[in-house]
Order: structure tokens, then sequence, then C-alpha cells
């Protein structure tokens, strides 16, 4: 090649390179292109390089969630209608919002991720690899664990081994009665499913309006359950867990209706088992009925004389109807307090100040502040 020619080679890429750089500069605010883009780990989304006007509108008061929204596609791969976004946490980092959701993606979902950029709305789907493994997820456990549950019991809570996927509850569960039949219009199916922050458990809410009274779907349907009457609930192993996986088997829970129960717990009917001074001994509160699991989880905590918190855990047994505390450390002789949150529930709703189906002419909402209440036990 001549020298000419060489020359005029540089100088052509020198003014492709100059090109180049100066549409870079001419960009809006020297900014990059927004980009969507998913951790390598799943657990964030983030769009990146958002212009300083675009942050700006954000700050003056339209929420981010307004304009960034994530969706779990439904089996056609689109959203479904009236879907609600997947709810998180949103963080501004210099040009960037992130993301970050309050359930993990799970590999069993895709996704698809809206950002509105501007006047225009920018659009990423993606999946989470799956693993290529056997089913290892069971059920652990359908609480009440009672084989006995009254006509108008609220809820069951299913607890799994593992974490589960959203999304894939109410197509794998399926109320039976006795002659096999499905059960039909028996839940409260909800867009945003009930889930533990752990996704291992799921709650499963019975149709309320089947339960109180005076209602339309209790006049026009009537009770979920007949007294006296057997029925199963079942679990389908196609239930995915978080990693795409079925379960490892079915489950089925078989039970046996009784009448309604339409009193309110009673603390004075609780019966303490104190334990020893200076043992590790357990102590046990006996509420003499089956109590809501989930909120007997965590609603009834021991203090000590200084009304501080004992450490130590707390398991349920005797199908709910008790509360086993074990200490960490050896009990002191004194006097103790049982705090109890005045929201803990039975089987049918019924919390401490209230009953769930108010006949209004003989039990009125309490509106009082109350929010917990106390019992004494005494450790010799």
């Amino acid at each position: 090649m001549s020298l000419t020619l060489r020359l005029k080679s540089r100088l052509a890429t020198l003014i492709l390179l100059a090109s180049l750089f100066l549409f870079t500069m001419c960009s809006p605010s020297g900014e990059g292109v927004p980009r969507i883009i998913i951790s390598d780990d799943f657990q964030k989304i983030s769009v990146d390089n958002i212009s300083s006007s675009v942050l700006n509108d954000l700050t003056k008061g339209q929420l981010e969630k307004s304009s960034f929204l994530v969706y779990v596609l439904n089996k056609e791969g689109a959203v479904s209608s009236n879907q609600l976004p997947i709810v998180g946490n949103y963080e501004t980092v210099g040009s960037s919002i992130q993301f970050t959701p309050t359930y993990s993606f799970s590999a069993a979902n895709s996704y698809l991720v809206k950002f509105k950029n501007g006047e225009e709305w920018m659009e990423e789907t993606f999946d989470m690899p799956r693993l290529n493994m056997s089913p290892v997820t069971s059920v652990e456990q359908i609480y009440p664990s009672s084989e006995l549950l009254p006509r108008n019991i609220l809820k069951f809570y299913m607890q799994f081994t593992d974490s589960m996927a959203q999304r894939f509850s109410y197509q794998n569960i399926a109320l039976l009665d006795a002659r096999g039949d499905t059960v039909r219009d028996a839940f409260l199916e909800l867009e945003e499913e009930l889930w533990s922050p752990d996704m291992k458990r799921f709650t499963l809410l019975l149709d309320p309006g089947r339960i109180k009274r005076g209602l339309g779907s209790q006049e026009d349907l009537g009770y979920t359950f007949r007294t006296g009457s057997n029925y199963s609930l079942l679990i389908n192993a196609s239930w995915l867990d978080a990693w795409g996986r079925e379960l490892t088997n079915n489950f089925r829970k078989d039970f046996t209706i009784k009448a309604d129960d339409r009193t309110k717990p009673d603390l004075n009917a609780w019966q303490i088992e104190a334990p020893k001074a200076s043992s590790n001994d357990a102590l046990t509160i006996n509420f003499n009925e089956p109590m809501d699991f989930g909120l007997a989880s965590r609603l009834v905590q021991i203090l000590n004389e200084q009304e501080q918190p004992v450490e130590g855990t707390y398991e349920l047994s005797n199908a709910e109807n008790s509360l086993v505390f074990r200490p960490s450390t050896s009990w002191t002789s004194g006097n103790y307090k049982i705090l109890v949150g005045v929201v803990l529930e039975d089987l049918a709703g019924n919390n401490l100040k209230n009953l769930f189906d108010v006949d209004n002419q003989t039990d009125n909402t309490s509106i009082s502040d109350e929010t917990h209440r106390l019992i004494s036990f005494t450790v010799n």
C-alpha cells in the first residue's frame, strides 16, 4: 500500500473515531441508554443509566412503583387482567433504581419487567434457570393438624419442607366431600398469595362470605361444610417449588366437621404447667381448644419479673391445643408473665376481643385500644 493510501486510511479511521466521540458527547446529558439488568443471582432487578430528568420526575413525587413494575406471567406468557405487580422494595442508587422482591423469584415462573422511561415503556422478560434435579420438596404438615374441625373454620396453613413458587397454589389444591366430589367455591382466591417470608408456609383462606351469617354468599351457597360430614384437602404433587421442581408426592388431609365455634378464647380457662426453679423444664400452656397455628406461634411471649422477654423456643403441640416454651437457661425462682396479643385467634377466627361472625344484637365489635393481655405464674 502506498504512503498516500495509508495516510488516507488513517485519516478515515480518525474521522470515524471522532464521530463516535462526538455522538457520545452529544447524547442527552452525556448519559447512556437506560437498560434493565437482572442480577446474576436473580435476587434483584435494576434499571441503569436513567436520565437525570426521569430521575427528577420520580423524586418529585412519582413513586418508583408506578413506573417500575414486575409481573409474574401466566401460563399463556402474558399478564392477566387486573393482575397486580409483585411487591418489593425500591432503592435509588446514583442513576439506577433497584427493585428487590419481597418474595424471591423462582425458577418455576416467567417474569415481565416494565420501566417507564419518560413517555415510553421499556420491557424485559426473564426466566430463572431451572435445576435438573429430582423432586425433594414435600408437604410437611397441614394446620390445623386436628382431624375434628369446626364448621366455621377460617383457614388452613400448608407447611412445606423447602421454599415454594408463587402463583401455583389454587390450581393444585382441591377440597373433596365424602363421595369424592369437589366442593366448589370453597376458597378465597387472592391475587397476591399469602406466603411466609421464607416461602415455606402458605395460608389458604376459606371464603368468609360463606361463614359470616347475613352475607350474600352464605345465603346463596350456604356453609362450605356440613356438620358431621367427612372431607379431604388434597395437595397435588404438580405444585412447583422455588427451583421449578414438582413435589415428591401428593398430600391428603382427612377431617370431620363438628359444630360451629362461636365463643371467644378465654384466658381464664388456660392451664399453666409451671416449671421448677433451677431447672430447664418446659413451661406448658394448655389452651383447652386448638388455636390458630400462625398466630399462636408468634403472639405469646414469656416475660420475667423485669418484664423482659425470656430467651427460649416456642412450639405448638397436642394438635395446637398447647404451647410449649423451653428456656435457653435455667429458670430462676420468681414471678413471670405471659404476654398474649389480643388478636390471637381460634380456628374460627374469634380473637380475645371479638367474634369473627358478630351478632350485633348480642356481641358488638370492640373498638378499644387494647393490644395485649397478661397472665401471671410463679416459678418456685
